[in-house]
């Protein structure tokens, strides 16, 4: 058996169909509005999805929700049913992989359009998984603001060190080259000018990068709540939001 939800906002047509829906191998989950679909597909319940297209007060509501949640729910196995079919719409949702299939609602006396449409279902729709399909790495928005941080942190202690490894390379390498005399670099510095505004300039370039970088980072930013709400939050993934 293979585990749909599916989204219409005629309760009465899924009700007549679910004993048909049972007989050809599906458990239906429904649901008459697209928030409440939303929440079974972020709790796990399956990955496979039959949607109509036009729901109360709404223009082609079905496919708005199918292109706002392809990113959350990557391995999402979608198919438009709908009683209104245009082809445009037809043509949007297949080219853009919204949905596998879009499909028309049809009479389904004959057993011949009942095996017909419950074939089309069999070949997109997939077997259940064990796992929540949505990508939910963190659990809480703390979670991911922390990781966040902890990132940001990171970065900048790495390009911290790694300006001080150059700098000390360029001091090693002419340490090296003056048989390690610490005197003998100064007067060097001193006679070279060349010498000297080489290691000016690298010096320059390098605190002028690691400076750039921190105000870059704690402009306008008077303390990590701050930082938090302009840089952070825009971030945060769909699904902790909700």
């Amino acid at each position: 058996m293979k585990r749909i939800i599916w989204v219409d906002d005629d309760i009465q047509f899924i009700s007549n169909m679910r004993e048909m829906f049972s007989d050809y191998g599906f458990i239906v989950e429904s649901c008459t509005n697209l928030t409440e679909a939303y929440k079974k597909l972020k709790q796990g319940h399956t990955n496979n999805i039959l949607v109509d297209v036009e729901f109360p007060n709404s223009n082609k509501e079905g496919i708005t929700f199918l292109e706002n949640i392809i990113h959350d729910f990557p391995n999402l196995n979608a198919v438009i049913y709908t009683a209104y079919p245009e082809t445009d719409d037809a043509v949007k949702v297949l080219k853009e992989k919204l949905a596998a299939d879009y499909i028309r609602k049809d009479n389904l006396l004959s057993k011949y359009k009942r095996d017909l449409f419950f074939k089309r279902l069999h070949e997109n729709f997939k077997e259940n998984l064990q796992k929540p399909i949505l990508s939910q790495r963190f659990k809480s928005i703390d979670e991911f603001e922390s990781f966040e941080l902890k990132k940001w942190r990171k970065k900048t202690i790495y390009q911290l060190f790694g300006s001080l490894i150059v700098l000390g390379l360029c001091f090693g390498f002419i340490l090296y080259k003056n048989n390690f005399q610490i005197e003998k670099l100064f007067l060097v510095i001193q006679e070279n000018k060349l010498l000297a505004f080489v290691l000016s300039a690298a010096y320059g370039l390098i605190n002028i990068f690691l400076i750039k970088d921190l105000y870059n980072k704690y402009r306008n930013y008077s303390n990590i709540n701050n930082y938090i709400k302009r840089n952070i939050e825009k971030k945060i993934p769909k699904y902790l939001r909700s």
